[in-house]
């Protein structure tokens, strides 16, 4: 039989109750009631505890008014994480009331406006009731089961509201308090303790049914989800605080580990709280907190043994804390009865743990403004040592410690501030090099180098003091500098344009005047200098490109009359474009993307076709046809010159095989760099091409300007000497053109003179040129080398050279430069007027 509650006068009954499992949830009310009596369980006083099941339980108890009046009495379970929980009152065979609530069941399905699941039974005098309560969830079966008289029961809960209104003002003030701090001071530790604080508010809202209350009141199952959620972060954020307030890294690394994989599957949890189901998701945060509460237990200890006074409070903290939680998980797990002990244990010990936390962080403050305060009376005191060594770095960053002259960072901020002020100014860097200056610090020795340039730097400020537009670098108490000492042999200036150029007369003077021989401890030094400039805005909108423009300039050959070299990106090989190109003809040889055109030569006496000259052409896939003169010095350069006369060599080779095959029996013109006289490799490279398309030596011709040749004159014979001994024939190019020295010139191991098309373009007109080609013609004969005029555009100068005795011609007149296929066609036709 049910266990019968006779309502007294008394505040609150802790009800005594029979319970029934129904494992597979498969019966209704009327099911239940028709169960037999012995089916049912006795619960003593206290409520029932069932830890996790995936059952249903039905409860029951008879309450009976055994008062003298009518009875207005509540029937209270004091558990809000209930999932679902059907209220049914039950008068003799018909059910007078029912009513569904539960934590996922929107919080206006409650007849009471309260946390926790409240039914209010009235009832006359010796009525006599019975009350089935059928409970499901996924979260933990505990069944804190009391019935109450209303007034007590309000008075309670206002009671209780005002504790939990205390804690959670406290813990508010504790989380408002550390996050204005980690704002003023930016330390991590202070935002750890707030969020971990934040966390523990949140869980305490979630367990006593605040959040679905107040948050989500029609939306529960995000009630719910906010607790699986706030678990691990409450854990993750405690774990972060208290390594970062024990210093675990410093004093105990070992425990360090254990925090950081701690973090780790706090980590995992908090990941698995939004895919895993309820249960499983409970059950896990359950077993975490095992490990976690365990190692914080002993983080203190470790910590405090190791000499760090931090873990001594932080020990006494989460002892607290420990305690309480050990309790109401305890309780959760359905371990220990529901009781005030086991309902507010873990605030009372988070409250407390928050306190002592609060004090140390606060004497931690307090120590850390102390050193603070400690630390600046020593800075103070080191200030001036300070300010006077950062004096001396400032002029060691901004002056040349030899010259004291200002430097190339002072010109570049004096530079950029003028710019900057005045950007509609016409402005210039001009550089003065010294080229000499390493020759005299060798043979004088550094110490006196260095003397000469201090007598220099002296010299030259002095007289552009005197100069009208340059602008002073700097401004000092007793001097400006207008000079400034770039490099250890190279000097600078920046000029006003707008006040020069007006009156140039004495600049064109200093100009003179820096030519001269300097003189110096009586000797009569040659400096050599070099001048480069580059103007604003034409070459550059800034100090740093403006002084790399004008040292490219320097390193060019092409100079005004006064011997200064003006930027220009036509001549810059390291202008980005440019090297781009060289990119490009890099990927085309490797593609094979380049052609070779043929130019024949015909002999004057029988007008056969004796040569025929290859002449590299390339056509790029964006900018169409780049002629040779534009991308073969920038190979020169850049060193790509190598790869690209060896390709010439091959490809020309191979189409040669093919002129052969068709009957042609002249020779093949390949031209080749200086760069490539300094190829130790390429005598060898030439023998293997000739043996590998069996070619002989004597059909080919390398042709090698007189220029190229007179740049290491000496270097430059041996190289030709190793090319013509493995028996190919060499070409001087572009004869009259330069300025050969004779006495080289009948060294060089050549075959073939090739007089430069512009001493052919007026021979028609001019006396002076036909006297130069007959002398050249002549000299050639003696020398014994066949003379090549380059340039023959008319019969009438074909005719001319050949009364002239020149041996070979070649020009449009004759034929344009063909690719392999016309000029075979060419050939051929040539061939067939011939026979």
């Amino acid at each position: 039989m049910p266990l019968n509650v006779y309502l007294q006068e008394s505040q609150v009954i802790d009800v005594s109750f029979q319970y029934l499992e129904d494992v597979n949830s498969e019966f209704n009310l009327w099911q239940a009631m028709s169960v037999d009596d012995s089916a049912w369980t006795l619960v003593n006083g206290g409520g029932g505890s069932f830890g996790f099941s995936h059952s249903t339980f039905w409860l029951r108890l008879d309450v009976k008014n055994g008062m003298s009046d009518p009875s207005k009495t509540l029937v209270v379970v004091n558990y809000p994480l209930l999932d679902s929980l059907d209220f049914y009152l039950v008068r003799g065979s018909d059910v007078i009331k029912s009513s569904e609530v539960g934590d996922l069941r929107p919080f206006s399905n409650r007849e009471i406006y309260h946390p926790s699941f409240v039914f209010r039974l009235s009832q006359e005098v010796a009525d006599a009731d019975r009350v089935y309560i059928r409970v499901q969830s996924q979260g933990t079966m505990v069944f804190p089961l009391e019935l109450w008289q209303e007034k007590p029961f309000y008075e309670h809960t206002s009671k209780a509201t005002s504790f939990y209104l205390f804690y959670f003002g406290g813990m508010f003030i504790v989380v408002l308090l550390n996050f204005a701090i980690f704002t003023m001071l930016r330390e991590r530790i202070y935002l750890y303790y707030a969020l971990a604080n934040t966390g523990y508010m949140l869980f305490f809202a979630c367990m006593r049914g605040f959040a679905n209350q107040l948050l989500f009141p029609e939306w529960p199952e995000a009630g719910n989800q906010l607790l699986l959620t706030v678990l691990p972060i409450m854990s993750l954020f405690s774990l972060l605080f208290a390594r970062d307030f024990l210093q675990s890294r410093q004093h105990a690394p070992k425990l360090d580990v254990c925090l950081r994989v701690m973090i780790g599957l706090e980590l995992i949890n908090f990941l698995c709280s939004f895919v895993l189901s309820y249960d499983a998701s409970i059950r896990l945060s359950a077993i975490v907190s095992v490990p976690f509460f365990i190692t914080l237990l002993i983080a203190g200890p470790i910590v405090w043994a190791a000499g760090n006074r931090a873990g001594a409070l932080f020990t006494f903290a989460w002892s607290m804390l420990t305690l309480g939680s050990i309790i109401t998980l305890m309780r959760f797990m359905g371990m220990l009865p529901e009781n005030f002990i086991t309902h507010f244990g873990m605030q009372i010990g988070s409250g407390a743990e928050a306190v002592i936390l609060m004090i140390a962080l606060a004497y931690r403050i307090y120590n850390e403004r102390e050193a603070k305060i400690s630390a600046q009376l020593a800075s103070i005191e080191q200030a001036k040592q300070k300010r006077d060594s950062q004096e001396a770095l400032v002029q060691a960053m901004l002056h040349d410690p030899v010259t004291k002259l200002p430097n190339r960072n002072l010109f570049e901020m004096a530079f950029n501030e003028r710019i900057t002020s005045q950007p509609e100014g016409d402005y210039m860097v001009f550089l003065i090099r010294i080229e000499r200056y390493m020759d005299i610090s060798r043979t004088l020795g550094l110490a006196t180098g260095e003397s000469v340039l201090q007598a220099l730097a002296d010299h030259y400020s002095k007289e552009i003091a005197r100069l009208n537009g340059i602008v002073a670098l700097e401004n000092t108490p007793t001097e400006a500098h207008y000079l400034c000492n770039f490099s250890g042999d190279t000097f600078g200036v920046m000029l006003d344009l707008s006040e020069i150029l007006p009156n140039s007369k004495q600049h064109l003077k200093f100009i003179d005047m820096l030519k001269k021989p300097f003189e110096f401890g009586g000797l009569s030094l040659d400096l050599n200098p070099k001048f480069g400039a580059a103007r604003y805005p034409k070459h550059g909108h800034d100090a740093e490109e403006l002084i790399r423009n004008a040292i490219v300039s320097i390193e060019t050959k092409k100079t005004n009359r006064l011997g200064i070299s003006f930027y220009s990106e036509e001549q810059d090989i390291y202008h980005e474009g440019r090297l781009t190109l060289m990119s490009n003809l890099r990927e085309d040889l490797q593609k094979d993307a380049l052609e070779l055109f043929y130019q024949p030569k015909l002999a004057s006496d029988s007008g056969a076709v004796v040569g025929m000259e290859a002449l590299i052409r390339w056509n790029h896939e964006q900018l169409g046809f780049i002629p040779p003169d534009e991308f073969i010095p920038l190979a020169e350069e850049t060193g790509v010159i190598s790869r690209l006369t060896r390709w010439v060599i091959r490809r020309a080779l191979m189409d040669f095989i093919v002129f052969r095959e068709g009957g042609y029996e002249g020779d093949i013109s390949v031209n080749i760099s200086a760069r490539n006289l300094s190829e130790s490799d390429l005598p060898e490279f030439l023998a293997q091409c000739l043996n590998e398309f069996g070619v002989p030596a004597n059909k080919v011709t390398l042709e090698l300007t007189e220029t190229a040749v007179m740049e290491d004159p000496e270097s430059g014979i041996v190289a030709l000497k190793a090319l013509t001994d493995i028996g190919i024939n060499l070409s001087i190019d572009d004869f009259g053109a330069g300025y050969s020295s004779l006495s080289y010139l009948k060294r060089l191991p050549a075959t073939e003179i090739k007089l430069d098309r512009s001493l052919i373009t007026d021979i028609l007109e001019s006396e002076s040129d036909r006297v130069i080609v007959q002398t050249s013609i002549d000299m050639a004969h003696n020398l014994g080398y066949d003379l090549v005029a380059e340039g023959v555009e008319t019969q009438e100068v074909l005719d001319l050279l050949k009364s002239m005795r020149c041996d070979k011609m070649q020009g449009y007149y004759l034929s344009r430069p063909l690719n392999r296929e016309n000029m075979q066609r060419w050939l051929s036709e040539l061939q067939a007027e011939a026979s």
